[in-house]
């Protein structure tokens, strides 16, 4: 599902609906002990840097990212490695802190709030290795589900899963369409964005 482009903005107001069940901060170790994960991926015919800024930036997040709203920058002066930022999506927001960011490279992050209670702990990691002329994209999630969702965990999973995979998919969508409005140049469609600091 394709919504409306993205308004990234430093929210002037109170988070709504807010933020209130916490998460346990996690560090890139819990993908060595989670015991439940997401694991997509997509060969995306652009370089690994323009693939990372475009995820981790979601300048066009409401072309490929599934049920996606907008980006509320909370730390926009922060390096890339330390943003935190609300991602809201038309059935809930989650507050994203950045743990590590390698442009072109990976980047992973930590679920620490929510607006629904959906688990105790969440990990992001994203990866972007060139393959082909393009990106090897990949992009995991690691997480403990809350025991609220238990008595749902296999519909639950399934739903999210669904949401994951059709924005990995999407992602690759779009850049295969930049690159056909590109006329097929290598490197064409972000030449005029900037890169992600």
């Amino acid at each position: 599902m394709i919504h409306a482009p993205a308004l990234i903005h430093h929210p002037s107001r109170l988070t709504w609906p807010p933020l209130l069940f916490g998460l346990t901060p996690t560090t890139p170790s819990f993908a060595r002990e989670a015991r439940y994960k997401l694991d997509h991926r997509a060969w995306i015919p652009a370089p690994p840097e323009q693939v990372y800024d475009e995820f981790s930036t979601c300048t066009h997040g409401g072309e490929w990212v599934d049920q996606f709203v907008r980006i509320d920058m909370l730390t926009p002066e922060a390096p890339p490695a330390q943003r935190i930022y609300d991602e809201s999506f038309t059935f809930m927001t989650v507050r994203v802190r950045t743990l590590e960011a390698e442009r072109g490279r990976c980047w992973f992050a930590s679920l620490d709030r929510c607006t629904l209670p959906i688990a105790r702990q969440v990990l992001q990691e994203a990866t972007f290795e060139p393959a082909k002329g393009g990106t090897s994209f990949r992009w995991r999630v690691y997480y403990t589900p809350s025991w609220v969702v238990r008595p749902f965990l296999g519909r639950m999973q399934r739903l999210f899963d669904q949401l994951f995979l059709q924005s990995t998919e999407q992602l690759a969508a779009f850049f295969r369409d930049r690159q056909r409005g590109a006329g097929g140049r290598k490197g064409g469609p972000f030449q005029e964005a900037p890169a992600a600091p």
